[in-house]
């Protein structure tokens, strides 16, 4: 009632100071609407009858808005975007180099974990449903075809993302931090991209390489996760379900400098948010963060945005 009823007052107001309330629009009015709105043709019931077509547009526009609003809620994206609070740290902007940035990252992972009413904490480089980083890879015994692409989509993640995100760990081990920027390289692979490539043998344990411009040697599979989407457009690999994670630690060069921390809580957004600010600005007081977003914002915005381009 009340997003109708303002619609429709808000429409008649517009339309009056449009066309006057005898229906007749003053001098700006364009010359293919003159003959429409002249004397001659000009009827007394003119602007009641253009205000109920214009209401039964309201109500049509308000119909559609509803059903977006569903059908926002009915998306599986493959993962728990209820009850997450999600905020960018720039460490980059105030001069961090690589040691300080991560030493940074596990303080603020060991501090928001210890806020009462947080249930988890993790970090990931890109947020889900906002940003994209592809790879292509080899796989030792794997032959591809004539016009494969042997292509994945890429992110680096902290321990304890899959479980922040309620994203189930199907094979295998989630990452540590004995996964260090020295250690052994390790990988955590999306059940498509397990599935495409190893068949029907189980991957964990099996090795493959990231080739291109972040080229490394081998890198260990020591978990198969289950496939997520991390947009909404199908334009190249943004929603590949062939998905590769790895250690922030393990991270190229080009993928650090900032981060998103995301965390799990039982508690309102509004509590938590200054709790998220005020952690980062605790251990550096310097420190660029941006706004405390709900993934669950993140993805309708997403959605929002795909839908728009589709027309």
């Amino acid at each position: 009632m009340g997003l109708l009823g303002l619609g429709r007052s808000g429409a008649r107001r517009r339309l009056l100071a449009r066309f006057g309330r005898n229906g007749v629009r003053g001098q700006g009015t364009s010359r293919g609407l003159r003959p429409f709105l002249s004397s001659r043709w000009h009827q007394p019931g003119l602007a009641a009858v253009l205000q109920v077509g214009l209401s039964l547009t309201l109500l049509i526009g308000a119909g559609l808005l509803l059903r977006s609003l569903q059908h926002l809620n009915k998306v599986d994206v493959g993962f728990d975007r209820e009850n997450v609070l999600v905020i960018w740290v720039l460490p980059t902007m105030v001069g961090y180099d690589t040691p300080k940035e991560y030493s940074l990252y596990w303080q603020l992972l060991d501090r928001l974990s210890a806020v009462p009413g947080v249930q988890s904490a993790c970090l990931s480089r890109l947020q889900l449903f906002s940003g994209f980083w592809s790879r292509t890879v080899s796989i030792p015994g794997y032959t591809s075809g004539a016009q494969e692409e042997m292509r994945v989509s890429c992110n680096t993640t902290a321990p304890r993302f899959f479980a922040t995100f309620g994203i189930p760990l199907l094979l295998g081990r989630d990452f540590m931090p004995a996964d260090s920027t020295t250690a052994p390289k390790v990988a955590i692979i999306s059940e498509s991209m397990a599935r495409q490539y190893f068949r029907d043998e189980n991957p964990v344990g099996n090795h493959f390489r990231f080739t291109g411009e972040d080229a490394t040697g081998d890198v260990e599979i020591v978990g198969v996760v289950k496939d997520i989407l991390t947009e909404f457009r199908d334009e190249e690999y943004n929603r590949s379900p062939r998905a590769a994670y790895i250690p922030f630690t393990q991270a190229p060069p080009t993928m650090t400098g900032q981060a998103v921390i995301e965390v799990r809580t039982a508690a309102s957004a509004g509590e938590m948010a200054g709790a998220m600010r005020e952690a980062g600005q605790a251990l550096d007081k310097n420190l660029p963060v941006g706004t405390v977003q709900t993934q669950d914002q993140v993805v309708n915005r997403s959605l929002g945005e795909a839908q728009s381009l589709q027309g």
